[in-house]
């Protein structure tokens, strides 16, 4: 709720894109419950490279060279859910910060859910699905 909160006042993030910001958190971490999610504060960001911006060159650009506390502070190791695959995930100092680089990727690329894929029957479909998940914290912000 507080990173949320943080959004709204700071980065002037409307009742829509919270929405989807919180529905896209929901869906990537079990509802904030997910190991991955507890350790790294954010929605499962792989790494693509071992230094900074570990492959995410639009981010440092769009957000992290503008603010520089909210640079991935690292990367962590877990085993992917359903996958069994060992992948490397970025991991953030916060909430805020981890939801402000999701923020910018999807103000980037016009849609939260281009976070999943590119491939537009993908990523259509993981639109769908997100509007299946109540924003709950987002409704109780804005008072809906």
């Amino acid at each position: 709720e507080n990173g949320l909160k943080k959004l709204i006042k700071y980065d002037k993030l409307n009742y829509y894109e919270s929405v989807q910001l919180e529905q896209l958190f929901r869906k990537e971490t079990a509802h904030f419950k997910s190991k991955q999610f507890l350790v790294c504060n954010a929605p499962g960001m792989e790494k693509f490279s071992n230094s900074y911006p570990y492959g995410w060159t639009t981010l440092s650009k769009t957000t992290w060279d503008s603010k520089p506390f909210c640079k991935p502070i690292g990367f962590r190791k877990f085993t992917e859910n359903g996958t069994n695959k060992t992948k490397y995930f970025l991991e953030f100092n916060t909430l805020y910060c981890a939801m402000l680089t999701v923020l910018n990727n999807a103000r980037f690329r016009k849609s939260f859910s281009k976070w999943y894929s590119l491939n537009p029957t993908h990523y259509n479909k993981y639109a769908y699905e997100m509007t299946l998940i109540k924003p709950r914290l987002t409704n109780k912000i804005f008072q809906k």
